[in-house]
């Protein structure tokens, strides 16, 4: 479950950025997504691994703010610590609900249909 939440907040981070032409790149380990916007909301780097990479990409941000965001699924000691020692700061650790609507009954007053 934790996989297809990732995909899925992976793919949220790249659909605008990507349908209006911004650079989306990605590879095996890292997806780049760089707006050249002065703000961490648009500029985001999503990757659980460390690479060597790392170096690279804060260059290729030029001095630009940008998040680094780190999927729950998979906890890198690794990278935490080398984002850290590149002046990374955690400024928040996300948490996730889930209901499962497979048998969901609604009722004619609500606003979820099925």
């Amino acid at each position: 479950m934790l996989e297809k939440i990732k995909r899925n907040t992976f793919n949220h981070f790249k659909y605008l950025p990507e349908a209006v032409g911004f650079s989306v790149k990605t590879d095996q380990a890292l997806t780049v997504i760089n707006c050249r916007l002065g703000s961490s909301m648009f500029n985001i780097v999503c990757g659980n691994y460390y690479t060597k990479k790392v170096q690279r990409v804060v260059n290729g941000f030029k001095g630009q703010p940008f998040a680094w965001w780190i999927s729950p699924s998979i906890k890198s000691k690794a990278l935490s610590q080398k984002l850290l020692e590149h002046g990374f700061i955690t400024e928040t650790e996300e948490r996730v609900m889930l209901c499962d609507l497979t048998n969901f009954e609604s009722s004619n007053n609500q606003l979820i249909r099925k």
